[in-house]
């Protein structure tokens, strides 16, 4: 066991919201295309306020990855959902970090985090690549800034673990590991979250995916993580203009209505989780 959960609880549920608005699309260059930017508009508008009311309502903690171009855009929402769940970084407008230096990472994620302070007053502890990839400085930089958690790699699924430094990586003499890195991981993939298996887009994601599939995967891979392997996490990420739609909505509520009616479910925010980590394994 990795996390020392509350008394009853066999495995954490975070649920966190990809909050990108229009930066999402901004990065991707359709600021000329409005009806693609509405969408960014009733993510904002519409699905996150939406989320929030939920959220609230069931009294839950949940974590949000803001762009800074998201918080400046809606200031005033951005610092009611601060109010009660944790907000993370999440780029400064959704951009790639593909191909960056390590010194133009660094710049990067220094306006992220004097951004984060001067709007909700405190240092962020969550991080979440915002383009997809993320760089061989990315974990390094996240060190040096203090995060305490990230959640942007693959490699784990129920238990979370601090990745260790690639010390060399060759064709034919294989990949030498080092130390770990100070930051933890929570693992994230396609098959927890919404974007992949919901958003159509022309000549990329095929999207529309039935709900109830979606709504299945997820409690299959919690239903497993409490039975077989107890102590662990499952993160499920949202994003408001996919997951706000109603009928995609009604799935959501459906899911943590069956989430809170377990015993054996505990569903926290990350920062929470994470502080539940007694070291590895191994």
């Amino acid at each position: 066991m990795t996390l020392r959960l509350p008394d009853g609880a066999a495995v954490a549920v975070a649920i966190t919201v990809d909050f990108d608005g229009e930066s999402l699309w901004l990065a991707k260059g359709r600021e000329q295309d409005e009806t693609t930017m509405s969408k960014g508009r009733y993510c904002g508008e519409v699905a996150a306020p939406r989320l929030l009311a939920l959220f609230n309502r069931l009294g839950i903690s949940t974590s949000w990855g803001m762009p800074v171009h998201t918080y400046r855009t809606w200031p005033e929402l951005a610092l009611r959902i601060a109010r009660d769940h944790e907000v993370f970084c999440h780029g400064v407008c959704h951009e790639s970090l593909a191909g960056l230096s390590l010194e133009a990472e660094r710049d990067l994620l220094r306006r992220q985090v004097d951004a984060y302070e001067g709007m909700f007053g405190s240092r962020p502890k969550g991080y979440r690549a915002p383009g997809g990839p993320t760089t061989p400085h990315t974990l390094d930089l996240l060190d040096e800034f203090g995060f305490e958690w990230d959640s942007s790699l693959a490699g784990g699924d129920v238990h979370p673990y601090r990745p260790r430094r690639v010390l060399e990586r060759h064709p034919e003499r294989g990949t030498r590991y080092g130390a770990r890195h100070d930051v933890l991981e929570f693992s994230t993939t396609v098959d927890q979250e919404d974007w992949f298996s919901f958003e159509f887009e022309f000549g990329g994601n095929p999207g529309m995916a039935d709900p109830d599939l979606v709504l299945k995967r997820w409690q299959s891979m919690i239903d497993w993580a409490a039975r077989e392997e107890p102590g662990g996490a499952v993160a499920i990420t949202l994003h408001p203009q996919s997951i706000g739609r109603p009928h995609r909505f009604e799935m959501l509520e459906r899911f943590l209505g069956a989430m809170q009616a377990r015993s054996d479910i505990w569903i926290a925010s990350m920062t929470q989780i994470a502080a539940t980590w007694q070291g590895e394994t191994e």
